[in-house]
């Protein structure tokens, strides 16, 4: 019995010797671990990445809480010299909606006499668009109505046409080239009155939205509808490509000769207009001119030798003195008279 209690004591003496080993075991882990925390501190600590980076963080806090000379700072609690958003304080958001429909059209005419009839009937500019696949779709730029398209075309023995799935293909708005284009119009001549990085976005199938920034309203309107100042040279010395788009009227002004300004122009298409070369289609402005400035430019085309060599005396537009195009005039217009 003795020997058997002595066992169980013994027994129970080693089973408390080992908890508490275990016990300085688990500190001696918790030590060595706290150790190796400390020295990564201290590793990071003397990296000079870390250092320059909560130096930055350290600058930006000084910057947003620190009072400012316009008394901010502090006084807006967790704001502090923060602004979120695009400051438009007196500023203003101009929204462009362009005008235009999209249409099927189921005619016994050919693509062009179509096209003509259109734009004779209509007064707009229209251009035949590769829109979702469909084939004889038509861009009118110009709001009109589908009663209004339908008795058009009753004329002719046309009719409106319907799509893949067997809806009448009539919408209202633009193909996204023609909007993109246009916004590039646009930015680009507020780019020219010197209103740099001004965001023009498009939203939807015809709508473009100008956030003039610091620009009250009515100076808003005055820019964006504003005309540019158009003029028509043609290139009298050089050689053909020597001019380029962007160059500014003091570059060019001793190889070209004035035809005429804006003033001169009767009509001009309220977007831009599509001729299509091959599977893409190439855009530009189309204009018409009085029978004056008609006159103007003939004149200036046969003295100067655009008629007989183009190549070498390229007609060039500008606007407000940056050139915006220059090419040698078309072979369908080269006739004498």
């Amino acid at each position: 019995m003795a020997a058997r209690k002595g066992g169980r004591g013994g027994g129970g003496s080693s089973s408390s010797g080992s908890g508490s080993s275990g016990n300085s075991g688990g500190r001696t882990q918790r030590r060595a671990s706290e150790r190796r925390r400390e020295e990564g501190i201290s590793a990071l600590l003397k990296d000079w990445r870390i250092l320059l980076f909560l130096a930055c963080v350290f600058a930006a806090l000084l910057a947003i809480y620190v009072p400012s000379p316009l008394g901010s700072g502090f006084k807006n609690g967790l704001s502090g010299n923060l602004k979120y958003g695009l400051d438009l304080v007196g500023g203003s958001s101009l929204q462009v909606k362009l005008q235009g429909v999209l249409v099927k059209i189921d005619a016994e005419m050919n693509e062009s006499e179509l096209q003509e009839f259109l734009r004779n009937r209509t007064e707009a500019e229209v251009v035949p668009v590769n829109y979702s696949g469909e084939s004889g779709v038509f861009e009118i730029r110009k709001n009109i109505t589908k009663e209004q398209l339908e008795s058009i075309l009753s004329e002719i023995n046309a009719s409106i046409g319907y799509d893949r799935h067997g809806n009448l293909f009539f919408k209202e708005g633009l193909t996204p080239q023609t909007v993109e284009e246009t916004r590039k119009i646009i930015e680009t001549k507020l780019n020219m009155l010197g209103l740099k990085s001004i965001a023009v976005r498009t939203v939807g199938s015809n709508l473009l939205v100008v956030d003039l920034a610091g620009v009250p309203l009515s100076e808003a309107k005055r820019v964006v509808g504003k005309p540019g100042k158009f003029e028509i040279r043609i290139q009298t010395e050089g050689e053909g490509g020597e001019i380029e788009e962007g160059q500014r009227l003091a570059e060019i002004r001793n190889i070209t000769e004035h035809v005429l300004y804006g003033e001169e122009i009767s009509r001009v298409a309220p977007a831009p207009s599509g001729e299509r070369k091959g599977n893409t289609v190439v855009y530009g402005a189309t204009f018409w001119l009085t029978e004056e400035g008609a006159e103007k430019l003939r004149e200036a085309a046969m003295k100067y030798g655009a008629v007989d060599e183009p190549e070498k005396h390229e007609l060039v537009m500008l606007l407000d003195e940056n050139v915006i195009y220059s090419a040698p005039l078309a072979q369908q217009k080269r006739r004498k008279s």
